[in-house]
């Protein structure tokens, strides 16, 4: 009975995995090259921007070769507050001329519940997932797990309604 029980140890299943593939890549990763804006290398006030109903310039994009009929490029944007990119969240991108572009709008609603309540200057981080799409079908350039030009930017989410000291003291 023993050498029953030990003899179904190894046991190998009947029917193998099914067989996949990973998806074939539309556009190399390295022919996509992303160069940070001239204008999101200085202090972004986002609430005059968001007023303004102005689109933030965050980054140039250049193509080595043109994409396949039929397809553009597009971007999302990835966002945190740490160099890590522990804890972000995506904003949907605008290119045009070149020219990659987010809501300022949209950036200064999502600011405080992603990122952090204190309205003073603060450093975040930004990265890009590229996509080649048409009509009915979107491709992530690179891998899934591949990401265009991290890069800091410089903000002010909204002016305080009062002055923030940088340290109170009991009397």
């Amino acid at each position: 009975l023993c050498l029953g029980f030990t003899a179904c140890e190894e046991f190998e299943m009947p029917n193998p995995p099914a067989q996949s593939n990973p998806q074939g890549t539309v556009l190399e990763a390295e022919n996509v090259t992303f160069t940070q804006a001239a204008a999101s290398q200085s202090v972004l006030d986002l609430a005059q921007l968001a007023n303004e109903g102005t689109a933030i310039a965050l980054a140039d994009v250049a193509l080595a070769e043109p994409l396949a009929d039929g397809y553009t490029l597009a971007a999302t944007a990835q966002f945190s507050g740490s160099e890590s990119f522990g804890t972000t969240f995506d904003l949907k991108t605008t290119i045009t001329d070149g020219v990659v572009t987010v809501s300022a709008k949209e950036l200064l609603q999502a600011y405080p519940e992603n990122i952090t309540k204190d309205p003073s200057e603060n450093t975040i981080y930004v990265r890009y997932a590229v996509y080649a799409e048409n009509n009915k079908t979107s491709y992530r350039i690179g891998s899934p797990d591949y990401y265009y030009a991290p890069m800091s930017i410089t903000v002010i989410p909204a002016a305080p309604e009062f002055t923030i000291y940088q340290s109170y003291n009991l009397v």
